[in-house]
């Protein structure tokens, strides 16, 4: 009788265990994702707002393509230190905004900058936007389940890329676009530092050390 005791006991343990596995991988592979990845992008964003709205004098284009390459490095690391952890969707998400935020959008407005203008066709950087922040708005949806400042920051982010990929085509010539685009990305940097922010304190709290 004992023993048969003991043997429930210990699949009991057991069970136990693995159902905490299973929900502590849950919890990595739905994770929002980095802190550092978020700080990132979201300076990057009130950067582009600054600029959008004129308030960044002259070489201000090359001065932010600097700083995209600057940062590059940084947004790659920590995109794969979030697959590496098991967060596949936000890992990808960011690896793919490294890409085009850092590595595209440094390199075009550094180049645009030292080559000029008039020469430099945004057509091509313009196409790769347009792309991203559809992408960025069709995967709004999946995350109000999660967080609803996530859904916030990639349907403002998703709206702004698409509409400065749009100009950057040609569309929305002469339009408010533009600006409104502009705001739209006050907004997704906000939040974005916001969720920064709640997510550092929440590694102090002192529950979780309980």
């Amino acid at each position: 009788m004992e023993e048969f005791i003991s043997t429930i006991g210990e699949k009991r343990n057991i069970e136990k265990i693995e159902s905490t596995a299973a929900a502590e991988k849950k919890t990595v592979v739905t994770a929002s994702g980095s802190p550092t990845v978020t700080m990132i992008f979201s300076v990057l964003c009130i950067i582009f707002w600054a600029f959008n709205m004129g308030w960044i004098g002259e070489g201000g284009r090359f001065a932010i393509g600097v700083v995209q390459i600057a940062v590059f490095a940084g947004y790659i690391i920590g995109s794969a230190f979030m697959l590496k952890t098991g967060d596949s969707f936000g890992g990808n998400v960011n690896m793919i905004c490294a890409t085009f935020f850092g590595g595209i959008g440094g390199f075009t407005n550094v180049v645009s900058s030292i080559t000029g203008e008039q020469i430099y066709n945004f057509k091509i950087f313009g196409i790769a936007f347009t792309m991203l922040g559809l992408m960025l708005i069709i995967l709004a949806p999946l995350l109000k389940r999660e967080s609803v400042m996530s859904c916030v920051i990639f349907l403002t982010g998703g709206f702004s890329t698409t509409m400065m990929g749009l100009m950057s085509i040609g569309f929305f010539a002469g339009t408010p676009m533009g600006t409104i685009a502009a705001w739209s990305l006050l907004v997704c940097g906000g939040c974005g530092f916001a969720s920064v922010i709640m997510e550092m304190a929440g590694y102090l709290d002192p529950a979780d050390d309980k």
